[in-house]
């Protein structure tokens, strides 16, 4: 599955919703697996679903047919099942039937029958039960909104196909599945495969889909209702884009041409085709950006790109749907053996994703360039490490940034230090070892066991959360390496460096493995300049404390520059350089770079999130006075109408400089109806709704119900930019209103804590509001509510937490979620002291010059 990770302000604080930490560790691996997995000896060789759907009733009904092969002796039969109510169950055994007694599922959603009598061999199970649709988007639900007529769509991952049919819900039981549906008439029924028969019998049609490849459930996926089709007939395997009938979306000119890039591109580079014969597409609102079901790819219409699209909107759709398509092979067709390496399934698709964009949309490549920075966002000492412990659905529920990011850029360390074409030549002979079948991180890296680091290199990364600081420093005329865990705490990682090398005239390239706390570098003159991390690979912080002359920045590519940036944010965030004079180089790229320019959105992005995380409201006007002082004026906003960074020029001057050409620029693009069909939309919203007044805010709430579904999401992603507490408490009733029921609402609640006066205002409605919240929410989300309010670092903050959630202790999990928080923002809070005082001291001295 893919959540929206596209480099903005709010995803990248949603990932810090998504990928909180469960305190578990791999280590935990060695409880008995027969506590929370079906039994390692039973095989599910297929599985038949018949269900009778109609997206006008609550309820459900069907029957299933489980065929097993029993390869040892047993008195237990087991299945997953959750919120069904079975009716029946059916054991055969060498052709003889039995009725077994109906048992409950026990916490980790397994059914377990005691028979009389130990059987093996082939067995099949029959099941008959009813089910409920879900209120929310998991399982099989219903959606009302936006369309013609309601329709029936399907949401399986995680761990939810148990909620709509008994299974074997677990990735190491792959099998054919083969489904009927028996629906309305006049609907019709989209799968994973084509249908093989359809038959009208009276008021019902009964659909027949062909059998599907072997797979694993939670890639399975339905839809019943009434659909348009748009077929792409210069794609291979001519696939089809659905739509619910009335759902406005619009796709890419180029979407044709996209799906065959990444097909064919993949396919080449392991020397291994689609394992399938159908590569559809379902649009539908949903929880994630996107979901890889086999042959039935669901899109989210507010992942489409826009109708006038900048660079940066088409990089990420474009990667968005050669991941999505990675994940034929990794993920569906090569699948995890269990939860705990999920981030296979995620980084492997992300890796190849990037490949196609950068082979076939080069000019537009920028979104695939530093992976790490998104992840660097968050994790921590106190985060889960990527391989964690999976027992119960809850914690499978939320996934982020982590899985995606940091498997990624350990990928693209791997790759680097073995060398591309030795890279690819291993991971071919993987992929093709593995095709159809399970496989784990112990498998992967047995490929690249010739070089000895690998395993340390992936365990350290893996299995232990943070990443290193690396510092290279000069002792007797010698560079040397050293490093640190950045957290402040006792961790070692086995790191390869790709350096590079200036003496003045020209640049050479090195590689190195850290596997210890420090070492020589051999072969380097000791007043070298040196760069750490070519081509802005590697999932650690550096620093340069040689004081030799800096790396000439010209020399780097856009990677690099744009590493380089990010990694001095770091340094910056945390205090190991001083947060004003990094500042001032940020307003040196603004002043001097062209304001299109892949530098000036970072530095942009750097100043917007410095607001939102750190400066206080006593300090804000000071600080923004000061900005304002320093950064460009002569700025002609018509034309960053017009650019693809466009966005962040109108945020930024608009929302926390309260520039007042901006401000008019905004509400002239909404009294001239331009809004629909403007480049930075939601940007703009943001601005009207930072600076609204009352009548104005009615107004923006309004535009909800004027727009299609991608809209409706940029309005609802900005409403919650207001700045007073009444607008704040509309934006919240609204967001709990019936109007929203069909989109993802808790990330949500987090944008009015932007603003640090309202974050007492915020915890006093999470406190009296409580059940209402609760009853939109999935209840395995619920334990990751208390990230919607990590957004400040003080002291206050951390108080006003703990207090808000004293409450909600009995949700499964939460109480875990706010210890980490509560230890995130007092790691975060002592870090912004060392910021405030470096802005203190500048903002004081201008003053007294003044």
């Amino acid at each position: 599955m893919n959540f929206n990770i596209t480099k903005s302000l709010t995803i990248r604080l949603v990932g810090i919703i998504r990928i909180a930490t469960l305190f578990f560790s791999l280590s935990c691996l060695s409880i008995d697996a027969q506590e929370y997995r079906l039994p390692p000896d039973i095989t599910l060789l297929e599985q038949s679903v018949a269900l009778t759907l109609d997206p006008n009733k609550v309820i459900f009904s069907g029957e299933t047919n489980l065929s097993l092969n029993i390869k040892s002796p047993t008195n237990v039969v087991s299945y997953h099942s959750h919120n069904l109510v079975i009716e029946s169950v059916v054991l055969t055994v060498n052709g003889k039937p039995s009725s077994l007694q109906i048992a409950n599922p026990d916490e980790y959603d397994i059914v377990r029958h005691i028979l009389a009598d130990e059987i093996s061999g082939k067995v099949s199970l029959k099941i008959t039960y009813q089910g409920q649709f879900s209120e929310h988007s998991t399982g099989l639900f219903v959606q009302r909104k936006n369309v013609e007529s309601a329709y029936i769509h399907s949401q399986f991952q995680p761990m939810e196909a148990r909620t709509v049919f008994p299974s074997f819900d677990d990735p190491s039981k792959k099998a054919e599945f083969q489904f009927t549906l028996t629906i309305p008439a006049h609907l019709d029924a989209l799968h994973n495969t084509h249908p093989e028969s359809s038959k009208v019998d009276g008021d019902k049609k009964v659909i027949q889909f062909t059998k599907t490849e072997k797979m694993y459930s939670d890639v399975l996926a339905l839809a019943v209702g009434e659909f348009d089709e748009n077929v792409l007939q210069k794609t291979a395997l001519n696939s089809t884009i659905y739509a619910p009938k009335g759902l406005v979306y619009s796709i890419n000119d180029d979407m044709s041409a996209l799906i065959n890039n990444s097909v064919n591109y993949i396919s080449d580079y392991l020397k291994y085709p689609l394992s399938y014969d159908k590569l559809d597409f379902f649009i539908s609102p949903s929880g994630g950006a996107a979901m890889e079901n086999v042959g039935l790819i669901t899109l989210n219409p507010s992942e489409l790109p826009p109708n006038n699209p900048s660079s940066s909107d088409l990089c990420e759709f474009r990667k968005l749907i050669a991941h999505e398509i990675a994940h034929m092979w990794f993920g569906n067709d090569i699948t995890m053996q269990w939860y705990n390496e999920y981030w296979m399934n995620e980084s492997f698709s992300e890796m190849f994703a990037a490949k196609v964009v950068q082979a076939h949309y080069p000019e537009t490549a920028q979104c695939t360039y530093t992976p790490q920075s998104e992840a660097f966002a968050d994790d921590n000492n106190n985060q889960t490490t990527l391989r964690y412990f999976v027992k119960h659905k809850g914690e499978n529920e939320s996934i982020g940034q982590l899985v995606y990011t940091k498997g990624f850029s350990v990928l693209q360390m791997l790759e680097q230090a073995t060398g591309e074409p030795e890279f690819k030549k291993r991971i071919r002979l993987y992929a093709q070892d593995l095709k159809g079948g399970n496989t784990s991180l112990e498998q992967f890296t047995h490929y690249f066991s010739e070089f000895v680091y690998v395993s340390n290199m992936f365990d350290s990364f893996l299995n232990q959360s943070a990443y290193p600081l690396i510092t290279i420093y000069k002792k007797e005329n010698a560079l040397y390496l050293k490093q640190e865990n950045y957290f402040d705490d006792v961790k070692r990682w086995t790191v390869p460096l790709s350096l590079k090398i200036w003496d003045g005239k020209s640049v050479s390239n090195q590689t190195v493995i850290l596997n210890s706390e420090e070492m020589r570098l051999d072969g380097v003159t000791g007043d070298a300049s040196v760069f750490i991390g070519a081509n802005g690979v590697g999932y650690f912080r550096h620093i340069d404390e040689s004081g030799n002359n800096p790396f000439p920045i010209n020399v780097l590519n856009d990677a690099e520059r744009l590493s380089f940036m990010e990694n001095n944010e770091g340094l910056a965030k945390s205090g190991r350089i001083d947060y004003m004079k990094y500042v001032d180089t940020l307003i040196h790229t603004l002043n001097t770079l062209p304001r299109d320019s892949i530098e000036s959105e970072q530095a942009l992005y750097s100043l917007i999130y410095s607001f939102v995380e750190f400066v206080p409201e006593d300090l804000r006007l000071d600080y923004a006075n000061f900005l304002t002082s320093q950064l460009p004026k002569d700025i002609q906003w018509n034309d960053i109408l017009d650019q693809d960074n466009g966005g962040f020029w109108i945020e930024f001057y608009g929302v926390y400089l309260d520039n007042e050409a901006v401000i008019t620029l905004a509400k002239k693009q909404l009294n001239e109806n331009k809004l629909q069909d403007a480049k930075h939309r939601l940007e703009i919203l943001r601005v009207l709704a930072a600076n609204a007044t009352d009548s104005e805010y009615k107004a923006l709430l309004d535009l909800f119900f004027k727009g299609d579904t991608s809209y409706k999401e940029s309005v609802l992603d900005a409403l919650g930019y207001t700045n007073k507490k009444h607008q704040v408490e509309q934006f919240y009733e609204f967001l709990l209103s019936d109007a929203t029921k069909e989109l993802t609402i808790d990330y949500r609640f987090q944008y009015p804590s932007f603003q640090p006066a309202l974050s007492d205002f915020v915890a006093q409605y999470f406190v009296k509001n409580k059940d209402r919240i609760l009853k939109r929410i999935p209840e395995a989300d619920a334990q990751w509510f208390v990230y919607n309010v990590i957004t400040a670092c003080s002291e206050k903050e951390a108080t006003s937490v703990k207090t808000t959630f004293s409450g909600w202790k009995n949700i499964d999990g939460l109480t875990e979620k706010l210890t980490t928080v509560l230890s995130n923002i007092n790691e975060c809070a002592a870090e912004a002291k060392n910021k405030l005082a470096s802005i203190h001291e500048r903002i004081s001295t201008i003053n007294t010059k003044q």
